[in-house]
């Protein structure tokens, strides 16, 4: 017969339920009392767990984890779903109007840019009722390699069938040559995004950009590294989003003619000057900031490329 493990230092009348017998504690004799609880044995014991002696749980709802803390079982605050996969960075989306907001976001911004990195796993736990979360490319492509769905009783989807969740954990598995840009948006507004930033070993997704009007605006929660098709002079240069720690860009730029670009007094360049850029050819730039944005080092990478 199989040892049974009964609880350390039990109080009187604690139960205790094993091979489908009730064994009740009686302190005065320091013995433990079976009684069956099989069809027809007449058992009284308890019919649930929450009815134990030896637990102290409140609000269980399905997918709860249970834990022993030395004297009772207790409910945590974790559920299945959350443990389900290791991953590397976790966020939970709430809706609020026509925006998302995510958990561990300094200033709780609406929508915010997030960064993963390519060959790891990030999890999204739902809470956004009519706004079910769908992952895009950056040309609003449903993106489902890697994608995993796990709900409150610990049922899976996988791939496409994982999209478009308002409740339970959503698993992306990024895949290793995903290196890109992509997104988490709502499946019934187009407009309701928040932009995922894949980076790669030695990979950075680099991000078109054409000239419009006057205003060069680059979103480094997109990427740090920009081709831009120059065919317009520029006035007014925006570095968006740049990290707290600093950031380091990369500005490849195709001139289509003899256009320049009056960059902001923010940068310091090497040599102290601006350089002069190449009529109707590409020139690589660079830019440093260690201070949030507040402050760049500009210097040229090369010119003139054929």
């Amino acid at each position: 017969m199989a040892a049974i493990n009964f609880p350390n230092s039990p109080a009187d009348g604690q139960e205790f339920i094993a091979a489908n017998t009730l064994y009740t504690y009686v302190q005065t004799k320091n013995l433990w009392k079976a009684r069956s609880l099989s069809s027809g044995a007449g058992g009284s014991g308890s019919s649930s767990l929450a009815g134990l002696t030896d637990v102290s749980l409140s609000s269980i709802e399905a997918g709860d984890m249970l834990a022993y803390n030395g004297t009772f079982f207790v409910n945590t605050a974790l559920k299945y779903r959350q443990i389900a996969y290791p991953c590397a960075a976790t966020y939970e989306i709430t809706n609020v109007g026509t925006d998302y907001k995510l958990s561990n976001i300094p200033s709780n911004p609406n929508n915010p840019a997030i960064t993963a990195f390519a060959g790891t796993t990030i999890r999204f736990d739902l809470s956004v009722a009519s706004d079910p979360v769908r992952i895009k490319t950056i040309t609003d492509l449903d993106y489902n390699e890697g994608l995993i769905h796990v709900d409150n009783q610990g049922n899976v989807l996988t791939g496409a069938l994982a999209q478009g969740k308002t409740s339970g954990s959503l698993y992306w598995q990024v895949p290793p040559s995903a290196a890109g840009t992509y997104k988490y948006q709502s499946g019934v507004r187009t407009a309701m995004f928040g932009v995922i930033k894949v980076k790669g070993a030695g990979n950075e997704p680099a991000t078109l950009v054409t000239t419009v009007g006057t205003t060069l605006a680059l979103d480094l929660a997109q990427s740090n590294v920009f081709v831009i098709s120059l065919v317009s002079n520029i006035s007014t240069v925006q570095l968006n989003n740049v990290s707290a720690a600093g950031s380091t860009v990369t500005l490849i730029i195709n001139n289509a003619a003899n256009f320049d670009v009056s960059w902001p007094n923010s940068i310091l360049w090497a040599q102290g000057s601006a350089p002069v850029l190449t009529t109707s050819g590409t020139d690589i730039l660079s830019l440093v900031s260690i201070n949030g944005g507040a402050g760049w080092y500009g210097f040229v990478s090369g010119q003139n490329f054929g």
